[in-house]
């Protein structure tokens, strides 16, 4: 993950527009089984660095708009909401939690991920924690097929580059508690089964985080402030995994494009440095066969 500063000028809009949903992306078979929405339990693992200072407060900012959404679209009595973030986000907290969870019939599990992460060699992987050694998304995806879930959503904003805190508090988003599944909630969670893994950027790609400018400067990164827009804008609409995920590819190819636009040399780091890539593209694997790929 990489911080820079977002300049969006329809900054209210995308405020209104955030104060809302959430985010899931690991999708599954063309399986169609209808199960009735009552009878879905859903399991969401919530995992963010929040604790490294360069990205703390867009982590943050990303998770309390998380939490919002999924109160928002999802019954309070089918959501089990498993936090991941601070101090839990570690290797020994991470597959304990997961192994402890019960195993429930059409059960749905939702793993979210922002923060820093590292591609090699084929794989994707989170820093070492403390002396520990690094943590592999296919051990976490591996531990929740051990409960063999109904549809598994796997979602993750980091970078996929080489490898080469500060704590903000939280913002506090409107939410609404929901008594049943919205619409396009309903379509994505009960409504289909198998398996999609969902990715921020492509092997070799930095994920861009910042801050919006405008009237209200809340920090976000880049694909988790973009997979919220699109999943509000059609939340009272019945849509496929496959449109959203296209939304959202489009939509960050779209403000990526516009920031490089405004920075013929590069977008500006943090940091000071100036990084040249020319785009940040989404993809997504379904079943384990690619589906929407980097190009």
């Amino acid at each position: 993950m990489t911080s820079y500063a977002i300049p969006i000028t329809r900054a209210p809009h995308i405020i209104r527009v955030l104060f809302t949903l959430l985010p899931f992306i690991t999708f599954g078979s063309n399986c169609w089984s209808r199960v009735a929405e009552a009878q879905v339990p859903v399991e969401v693992l919530l995992a963010a660095d929040t604790e490294s200072k360069d990205i703390a407060d867009a982590m943050q900012s990303n998770v309390a708009f998380l939490d919002s959404a999924l109160a928002e679209n999802i019954p309070t009595n089918q959501l089990r909401l498993h936090d991941l973030t601070g101090e839990n986000w570690s290797r020994h907290k991470v597959l304990t939690t997961i192994a402890r969870i019960p195993v429930r019939e059409n059960q749905v599990f939702l793993f979210f991920y922002c923060g820093h992460g590292y591609y090699s060699n084929g794989t994707l992987f989170y820093p070492p924690f403390d002396n520990q050694q690094p943590l592999y998304l296919r051990e976490i995806l591996s531990a929740i097929r051990e409960k063999r879930p109904r549809l598994l959503v796997s979602i993750v904003d980091c970078c996929s580059v080489m490898p080469p805190g500060r704590v903000v508090a939280r913002p506090a988003p409107l939410s609404l508690s929901a008594k049943r599944f919205s619409p396009l909630f309903g379509e994505l969670l009960t409504r289909t089964t198998g398996e999609i893994a969902i990715n921020s950027s492509a092997p070799g790609e930095y994920a861009l985080a910042g801050v919006l400018a405008g009237e209200a400067r809340v920090p976000f990164s880049l694909f988790t402030l973009e997979l919220l827009n699109s999943l509000r804008e059609h939340q009272n609409e019945k849509r496929s995994w496959e449109f959203i995920i296209h939304d959202v590819k489009s939509r960050v190819a779209t403000t990526f494009s516009q920031m490089r636009k405004n920075n013929q040399h590069g977008i500006p780091l943090a940091d000071g440095r100036v990084l040249p890539q020319a785009k940040q593209t989404v993809w997504a694997i379904r079943n384990g066969q690619a589906w929407i790929p980097f190009d």
